[in-house]
């Protein structure tokens, strides 16, 4: 097949190479993106038996013969290569089917003739490269088909959806056309899905609704939201040639409906054994719950190991909950999840069951974000466990690292007298020993500190060490900036805060 392909993506636009490829094809049908048993279903389910169907770059496909033969007389079939048209029309002489030589971008046709314009590979062939010559090419095809379509009529379009040609397809069908989008899935050794991509006129001058089948959603999406969930079917697929094997990690990042932030991290974790000999299920999904990602289980190698371990599926999907959105309960998280859990699943058939602590989803809450022109996004969340109400502090460029934590009282107050890691209390024992030696001594006890986290440290000592006179040195503005804002941060005549590089 390989020799078959141009050596330049601009040879998909000139006669004599398709000419020379179907010569080289020697009568053997060459289908873009999936035979009739792929497709059956999709064109049964958005064309009518009556229609009248004008189909574009055909090529030597079988599609339409094995339509015709389904019942759907009304074909008319286009291509640009003299050659494929004379064998096609040699092949089909006992059906009263039409074949055509004809350019795309010039259609011979009245206004609104067809019911449907039916496009499968032709626009990705002819939009091979994002150059404005294409793009020309491209919107004086979209300007034929729309010509040639009548009221409600349907432009039917099988794409991989490349970004800019999708972008494109969606922009130039905004203001009166309805769009849906579906995944063909069934195709065999398939790397990448094709789209079925249905885009209905109607008598609106409003923008039109675009809405995807496979999203089990009701709601429509803008333009800029569409294309984003496009390229989420993308990159997912991209990841599950990698995910087949035994023991390997792979993770997958899902963005929201707006596409701008990922909402979801999904850790693919695949058992070459189970530990009790045999194994609960072959896939199960894991929800960590918010605010415990930072912890060995979820957020390390070996810890995901243990958990798939533990939980004793063949593949484990750990599922991480974004700190940039709102989750309403587990139930509408496993309703979102659902369709990208299977599409992950080893078998399609298996129910797929949602596992997690007790917690759920857990409880988190954002209490205020800033912009550091050094570190770019700091969050300041708020966790609460069965007993305690704990807020954080933490830098999106390392989301699983909680860089200051500090403990809410009762009355709603940070409690200084809380430390909340290990290094902390090793750091103030330490500095105790130094502390009670001078204990007889008035002297101020000078004491230099290079970071500032939350403060919380350098608070405790305040509070605690009366004789004590801390320098505070940090580089972050924005961070001293949030410490004082969020976690009680006091200069004094016996703490001072100096912004600059220690």
């Amino acid at each position: 097949m390989s020799n078959l392909l141009p050596s330049n993506y601009v040879d998909f636009h000139s006669k004599d190479y398709w000419d020379t490829f179907f010569i080289n094809r020697n009568n053997k049908t060459f289908e873009w993106y999936g035979e009739t048993q792929h497709l059956l279903s999709y064109v049964t389910n958005t064309m009518n038996l009556h229609d009248q169907i004008l189909n574009v770059g055909c090529g030597n496909s079988e599609l339409s013969a094995d339509l015709y033969d389904h019942g759907f007389a009304g074909i008319v079939n286009i291509d640009f290569s003299p050659v494929v048209i004379e064998e096609m029309n040699r092949k089909n002489g006992s059906r009263d089917m039409v074949y055509l030589e004809m350019d795309v971008t010039d259609l011979q046709f009245d206004d609104g003739s067809f019911d449907v314009v039916f496009d499968k590979g032709a626009l990705d062939a002819i939009f091979s490269e994002d150059t404005p010559e294409i793009v020309d090419t491209v919107s004086k095809m979209f300007n034929e088909i729309h010509r040639v379509l009548g009221e409600n009529g349907k432009y039917v379009c099988i794409t991989l959806a490349q970004d800019f040609i999708i972008q494109k397809l969606l922009e130039s069908h905004v203001e009166g056309w309805d769009i849906t989008v579906q995944k063909i899935e069934n195709l065999p050794r398939s790397e990448l899905y094709p789209f079925y991509i249905v885009l209905q006129k109607n008598s609106s001058t409003e923008p039109g609704n675009i809405k995807f089948d496979f999203l089990n959603v009701e709601e429509t999406f803008s333009v800029e939201e569409s294309i984003n969930i496009i390229k989420d079917v993308h990159y997912e697929s991209s990841v599950k040639k990698n995910i087949s094997g035994a023991n390997n990690f792979v993770q997958i990042k899902l963005a929201g409906a707006d596409g701008s932030t990922t909402k979801y991290i999904l850790t693919v974790v695949n058992l070459k054994e189970s530990l009790s000999g045999r194994f609960n299920g072959k896939c199960a999904a894991f929800i960590v719950p918010r605010g415990r990602e930072h912890e060995f289980l979820f957020s390390t190698i070996e810890g995901q190991q243990q958990l798939a371990d533990q939980c004793n599926y063949k593949r484990l999907i750990i599922v991480s909950l974004s700190r940039e959105h709102d989750f309403e309960d587990m139930e509408t998280v496993q309703q979102e999840l659902s369709p990208k859990i299977l599409s992950l699943a080893i078998d399609k058939n298996e129910k797929i069951p949602f596992l997690s602590t007790a917690e759920g989803i857990g409880n988190r809450t954002l209490v205020g974000e800033h912009i550091s022109s050094l570190t770019g996004k700091l969050i300041i969340e708020e966790i609460e466990d069965e007993e305690d109400m704990f807020r954080r502090l933490i830098f999106l460029n390392n989301p699983h690292l909680i860089q200051s934590e500090a403990k809410i009282d009762s009355e709603g107050n940070i409690d200084f007298g809380y430390l909340s890691f290990d290094h902390q209390k090793v750091m103030i024992s330490t500095f105790l020993f130094i502390y009670e030696k001078t204990v007889k001594s008035d002297n101020a006890i000078d004491l230099l500190m290079v970071g500032l986290g939350s403060g919380s440290f350098p608070m405790f000592i305040s509070e605690y060490l009366p004789r004590v006179v801390a320098s505070i040195v940090e580089l972050d503005p924005a961070v001293s900036l949030v410490a004082s804002k969020y976690f009680g941060l006091k200069e004094s005549s016996t703490m001072n805060i100096i912004i600059g590089d220690g």
